[in-house]
């Protein structure tokens, strides 16, 4: 939960169900994301279980087809474009 509300801190932007968190891992990140109020994708894959997820999808061909069906507004902050570096530190939880 720390780097979600750390991020949303820096951009100004709230947690919300617009945030999207894609994973194989189910059962670790997942969770926390749904927690979070956040939208919550899993990634198929034979090495992991699966577990609660808003949505599952075999692959990321798979993925873009459902963010397009579902017209995703993606927030457009500044300190998140791709031609700028955000620099959050070093989080709490990292050695």
């Amino acid at each position: 939960p720390i780097f979600w509300r750390a991020t949303a801190a820096r951009t100004g932007a709230r947690l919300d169900r617009s945030w999207w968190h894609v994973s194989a891992y189910a059962n670790h990140d997942l969770e926390t994301a749904r927690a979070l109020g956040l939208t919550t994708v899993f990634v198929q894959r034979p090495h992991v279980t699966a577990g609660p997820a808003d949505y599952v999808v075999r692959d990321f061909d798979e993925l873009t087809a459902l963010v397009q069906q579902q017209e995703t507004r993606f927030l457009e902050v500044p300190a998140c474009r791709a031609d700028r570096a955000v620099d959050f530190g070093t989080p709490a939880f990292m050695p």
